[in-house]
């Protein structure tokens, strides 16, 4: 199943940008799906129409 994708442009500071690579790279992924996995995390256990379905 293919779900409409958006593009979000965010500006972080410098030192910020680095750590998140850091992670990302942690753990093999890129630093924008690292963002994605935390932003998931983040709505999980809302109840949102928006948030994904377990």
């Amino acid at each position: 199943m293919i779900t409409p994708q958006t593009q979000i442009k965010l500006n972080l500071p410098l030192y910020l940008k680095e750590n998140l690579k850091k992670r990302a790279a942690k753990f093999g992924i890129t630093m924008a799906e690292y963002i994605r996995h935390l932003i998931l995390k983040d709505v999980e256990d809302m109840d949102s129409p928006c948030a994904p379905k377990k």
